[in-house]
């Protein structure tokens, strides 16, 4: 894999390890912080994944037409201040960023597997994708118990503060490498 696309995938592997602990406190977020009812609330979590049945084939259409790096890009780059977003907009209104956050992770997160695959050597693409999916998924759940224990200790609403933050300043690198021309 080459280093610009390393530095692709590595961002979307950081990515992926704060939006996985977003979404396992996502519904107790919403309880516990915003008073949302615990039905409402499963609802909630489940808009990111219904905006990305349209995000996904998006991203796809969009990269044919634009090239991969600058989708995966435009994808992360969106994504963090969506997080930012939903930690600041009014309760009645969360909904709005958390279909904008199902639509960046799904654009991305498509376009970054075909990258992977794409850059791999024909005999390694399966170990190159199989790697990549343990890094972005089942590592990415770790973070989980992370944010759990800094949510026990400074509350769950500063703690997905904290969560929308890092997000955010990982958006603005990338950002800047994608213009700088280093993505």
């Amino acid at each position: 894999m080459g280093r610009a696309v390393g530095a692709v995938v590595a961002f979307s592997i950081l990515f992926q390890v704060g939006f996985a602990a977003f979404l396992a406190f996502l519904s107790i977020y919403l309880v516990d912080a915003r008073g949302v009812n615990v039905a409402v609330a499963a609802a909630l979590y489940g808009l990111p994944q219904l905006a990305g049945v349209v995000g996904a084939p998006f991203g796809g259409w969009l990269s044919d037409r634009i090239g991969r790096r600058a989708v995966i890009a435009i994808g992360l780059g969106v994504l963090g201040p969506a997080v930012w977003a939903f930690t600041v907009t009014p309760t009645p209104l969360v909904f709005l960023p958390l279909l904008v956050i199902g639509v960046a992770g799904a654009v991305r997160m498509t376009v970054t597997e075909v990258l992977v695959a794409e850059s791999a050597p024909v005999e390694r693409r399966a170990t190159v994708l199989g790697t990549y999916y343990l890094l972005a998924a089942e590592v990415g759940g770790l973070a989980a118990p992370g944010l759990g224990i800094l949510a026990t200790a400074v509350g769950i609403a500063a703690a997905f503060s904290f969560v929308a933050l890092g997000l955010t300043v990982l958006s603005a690198l990338v950002v800047i490498a994608a213009l700088t021309g280093r993505l």
